[in-house]
């Protein structure tokens, strides 16, 4: 099912959120640099890409550590080594959204998260359509085509706390997904939750490995079978042969 995706996103200390923002960066010098990592990255596709606000790098750095210092200033208590700064949520466009349609149901989704989280705790989000690809689904073993999705950098903020646990509570995450829903269904004619309720929990680097694992196992099959097709086309190759030289032999021997 069309989910957002908070798993995988979480982001602790500044050095590492930083590095997040590098990672998303739509420039195309930097997708060329994120290609290294990430083999499914189309770089004819990149001029497609666009970010919510705009932010430049240095910008999204000095939100952020504005937005932290605030908040540890005043009256933030979650102060901890290992607390998370920046949760990112990935957010695919839904199945039967037309593709002219996808910019504006992005813009409405930053419209929701800001409202739902804050403007101050809203980052900035980067919208990538160069990775969409092909892939094998694991369990269907079907080619499908990933979406193009969104990723939107949020300060988990609660009453003045960072509290990511609080907003990535199952029952949270549920009710943004419903809110997506309805909006998605109320303004663009489409439901963004197929209504089956599987969803994969796994990190995303952990389903292309399933997926690559899936495609070799295909290819494997498949040249297994083709193996076999070329041996019964050399056995029935065989089998002329041998018939048209007992034919042969038959007619050498009849006086």
């Amino acid at each position: 099912m069309a989910s957002c995706k908070f798993e995988g996103g979480k982001y602790k200390g500044a050095a590492e959120v930083k590095a997040h923002f590098r990672h998303n960066d739509i420039s195309p010098e930097k997708r060329a640099t994120a290609k290294k990592k990430n083999k499914d990255i189309d770089l004819t596709k990149c001029k497609y890409n666009f970010s919510i606000l705009g932010l430049s790098y240095k910008e999204r750095c000095k939100k952020y550590d504005d937005r932290i210092k605030y908040l540890d200033s005043n009256g933030n208590t979650n102060k901890r080594k290992d607390r998370v700064t920046v949760q990112c949520i990935e957010i695919p466009v839904p199945a039967g959204l037309p593709r002219d349609r996808y910019h504006d149901w992005f813009l409405r989704i930053a419209e929701l998260l800001r409202a739902k989280y804050g403007e101050e705790n809203f980052i900035d989000a980067d919208i990538h359509y160069d990775e969409e690809h092909e892939y094998r689904e694991p369990e269907t073993k079907e080619l499908v085509i990933s979406r193009v999705h969104g990723h939107f950098m949020i300060i988990p903020e609660v009453y003045g706390k960072l509290n990511c646990k609080q907003i990535s509570l199952r029952k949270n995450m549920k009710e943004l997904n419903r809110e997506v829903d309805t909006m998605t269904q109320t303004e663009f004619g489409c439901s963004f939750m197929t209504g089956t309720k599987k969803k994969s929990t796994k990190k995303v680097e952990e389903l292309k490995q399933e997926s690559e694992y899936t495609e070799l196992l295909c290819q494997i099959e498949q040249e297994k079978k083709d193996l076999i097709a070329r041996q019964a086309a050399l056995n029935a190759h065989k089998a002329i042969l041998d018939n048209q030289a007992e034919i042969t032999g038959k007619r050498r021997r009849t006086p």
